[in-house]
């Protein structure tokens, strides 16, 4: 999780940014972070939890 410093919010296409890096289907992923509770979001801003 170190590509989500906690404290910092990023917009929805800059975690996508962030996760294609990782993984083809960064929208799959992006929904098993947050489904896994490791990052958070509202009105499509993200955050890392903790």
């Amino acid at each position: 999780m170190r590509a989500f410093p906690p404290g910092k919010r990023l917009a929805e296409a800059d975690v996508d940014a962030i996760l294609r890096e990782f993984w083809p289907d960064h929208c799959q992923l992006r929904r098993a972070l947050v489904e896994r509770e490791l990052l958070n979001r509202k009105d499509g801003v993200y955050w890392r939890v903790g």
